[in-house]
């Protein structure tokens, strides 16, 4: 789980701060792989888990939406 926090915090990061270094080829990657995470998350909420894999999900799925939301707003 930690690794995986860590994953999305740096897609957060890219996603909302941009990264000038990247080409706008791999941002345009990075969103498309941000919006198949989040339809992924949402479908794994609705499967049976125990409270802290719920918790877990439902926190990822946060902050994927969020950081998406940003660039939406930004672009």
């Amino acid at each position: 789980r930690n690794l995986q926090r860590e994953h999305l915090k740096r897609l957060q990061t890219i996603l909302t701060k941009g990264n000038p270094m990247l080409p706008s080829d791999a941002l345009s990657l990075l969103r498309l792989h941000a919006t198949h995470l989040q339809k992924d998350l949402q479908k794994a909420l609705k499967r049976k888990h125990g409270i802290e894999t719920k918790a877990h999900l439902a926190e990822s799925l946060g902050i994927v939406t969020e950081a998406l939301r940003a660039t939406m707003q930004r672009s």
